[in-house]
């Protein structure tokens, strides 16, 4: 069994979901409340083999208060810790303001040496970790996290002032979690380094007002370079309110031959597109110089037929949403798309393409695939 102080906090929460969920392992969830009552908190440490301590006071207005509230929480911890039988691993979630001159510096200090008293005698069971500066979906805005302030002030269109801009390192949620998860395997582990990411509080949000404007203004997928952009991606899009923000609309574009529709813009490559065409009805007959495209059938079949300019050869490919076919289309080749679906169906199919549509270099030029003319 394994108890988690601070469970409901930020770190807690993503902690608790990956052993619930993921690890499949029964978690006991150690409130605030339960540090005022021994004989709860007793009874709730009482079949625990681990207990990973986040609970602590970050901010309040009053420092006296977050040094008091979290040498109470390690005074009442210890006490319960004594009444056991055996002591249980013990991981100490730390920060690196530890030994600062804070509050919440001097109470982290105090308090690790506190558990490293108790567990003088047990040492491989005791571990205490020194956290750098964590971001990741869901943290309180206006807390902990810059990043989650930026997220939310982006979103709701709040005004940012950057008051000191300085380089930090910063550690995405799920890779603390991993690492401490490494922690619950037996034996004694020495202190990891953890493999941060130093970016400056200026660079972080002008990434962050980019994503923003690609996607929520334009509702394009921005381009994600690495790890760290894929990170700050998801914990931007985690500040939408889904309720209001989703579903978006396209615009489609009807004609006699069926409907088009740009459905996705890719920073990192290109558009998707869908498209349906009437029984018989044939699209295309044009070419490209420099577009990579992909065509795949989602519903009926069709022909595609290809012909390299200033040659006289047609190609031919049959495509079938049986077997989800697709084909690429080669630059220099007039290519048509021709609905043969049975039954008078409508032909669904989707399209990728290397760049979005630009009518002023559009790179699109018609020409007749059965017809050199």
């Amino acid at each position: 069994m394994i108890a988690i102080t601070g469970s409901r906090g930020f770190i807690g929460q993503h902690l608790t979901n990956y052993l619930n969920f993921i690890e499949k392992k029964e978690i006991i969830p150690i409130s605030r409340t339960s540090f005022k009552n021994p004989g709860e908190l007793n009874s709730l440490l009482f079949n625990c083999n681990t207990i990973i301590h986040l609970a602590g006071v970050n901010r309040h207005d009053s420092e006296d208060y977050i040094y008091e509230e979290n040498k109470q929480i390690t005074s009442a911890l210890c006490s319960a810790l004594k009444k056991q039988k055996n002591l249980p691993k013990f991981i100490n979630i730390s920060s690196i303001h530890e030994g600062t001159n804070s509050a919440f510096g001097r109470s982290k200090l105090d308090n690790r040496k506190a558990f490293e008293t108790l567990y003088s005698q047990n040492k491989d069971r005791f571990i205490s970790l020194k956290v750098p500066n964590i971001f990741g979906p869901f943290c309180k805005p206006h807390y902990n996290s810059f990043i989650a302030t930026f997220c939310h002030n982006l979103i709701n269109k709040i005004d940012i002032d950057i008051d000191i801009d300085k380089e930090i390192n910063l550690l995405y949620v799920d890779d603390l979690v991993h690492t401490i998860v490494k922690y619950l395997k037996p034996g004694k582990k020495e202190e990891v380094e953890f493999s941060t990411t130093p970016r400056s509080v200026s660079e972080v949000f002008n990434t962050l007002r980019d994503m923003h404007s690609k996607y929520f203004i334009k509702a394009e997928i921005p381009e994600l370079n690495n790890k760290f952009e894929l990170d700050l991606f998801n914990t931007y899009r985690s500040y939408l309110n889904y309720s209001t923000f989703f579903p978006k609309k396209r615009i489609k574009h009807l004609d006699e031959r069926g409907y088009f529709a740009e459905l996705l813009h890719l920073n990192s490559g290109g558009q998707i597109s869908i498209s349906s065409s009437k029984p018989e009805i044939e699209r295309g007959n044009h070419f490209h110089t420099r577009k990579i495209e992909r065509f795949q059938i989602l519903r009926g079949s069709a022909l595609i037929q290809l012909r390299k300019i200033n040659d006289s050869e047609v190609i031919e490919v049959e495509l079938d949403s049986n077997n989800l076919d697709f084909i690429d289309i080669p630059i220099w080749y007039t290519h048509n798309i021709i609905n043969t679906s049975k039954k008078n169906e409508e032909l669904l199919m989707l399209f990728w393409i290397s760049e979005h549509y630009d009518p002023n270099s559009h790179d699109t030029y018609f020409m007749n695939v059965r017809n050199e003319n």
